[in-house]
């Protein structure tokens, strides 16, 4: 039976780590949607319905752009090719899916949700520590730039100012007035998140949240 080939290029790039389950749930999206499960990085045959999940082996980069991958996907033998050259972060979300799948690397649960994604013109930083009660988002497209203190209440969303990640630790430094209540005259914010993620998570989420940062 031939192989079927699936040549496509990543839209989107997103990485989604979730530790308040019983174990850590990873998703990535790059070119195709993929998901953690049972210590192995699956690809998921129904993304936008109730998971499918199907393994991937033969994991190979190649050329710094291109994720290539066999699976047995819809039912029949798969050979994927995925260029994520749009994205210069790809590279370390594919080293992380194989590196996860080839060594059994363990994703350990921590403190922090965080979701981070990527699309043109666009990125978008979400981080939520539900034990400490925080949550804050960053983010820019055409239009602004934006520092959101969702929790602790009451909410606050500024323009974002200088933004930079050193050490693993996020500062934020915004300007103007508190755009969600114009009876608040404070101008300016001031703050900073040290990432509490599994270590293996870590190291790729502070390179994404670095390349994002620094090309807005």
């Amino acid at each position: 039976m031939d192989k079927r080939e699936i040549n496509k290029k990543a839209e989107i790039l997103v990485l989604k780590y979730n530790p308040t389950w019983t174990n850590a749930h990873l998703d990535i999206n790059l070119g195709e949607v993929f998901h953690l499960w049972k210590g192995k990085m699956m690809v998921n045959e129904t993304p936008y319905q109730d998971e499918s999940l199907v393994p991937i082996e033969n994991i190979e980069i190649k050329d710094n752009r291109y994720f290539i991958f066999n699976s047995f996907y819809k039912k029949k033998d798969t050979h994927f090719k995925i260029d994520f050259l749009k994205y210069p972060g790809g590279i370390y979300v594919a080293e992380l899916i194989r590196e996860i799948n080839q060594n059994n690397l363990q994703i350990d649960k921590a403190q922090d949700f965080i979701e981070i994604e990527f699309e043109e013109n666009k990125f978008r930083l979400s981080i939520h520590n539900e034990l400490e009660g925080k949550l804050i988002v960053i983010g820019y497209n055409q239009y602004r730039n934006y520092f959101t203190l969702r929790f602790p209440e009451p909410a606050k969303e500024y323009q974002l100012g200088e933004c930079y990640i050193d050490n693993n630790t996020i500062y934020i430094r915004c300007v103007g007035t508190n755009l969600w209540d114009e009876t608040d005259s404070t101008e300016g914010l001031d703050y900073q998140w040290t990432l509490n993620l599994s270590p293996n998570i870590l190291v790729v989420a502070s390179k994404l949240i670095e390349i994002g940062l620094r090309d807005r």
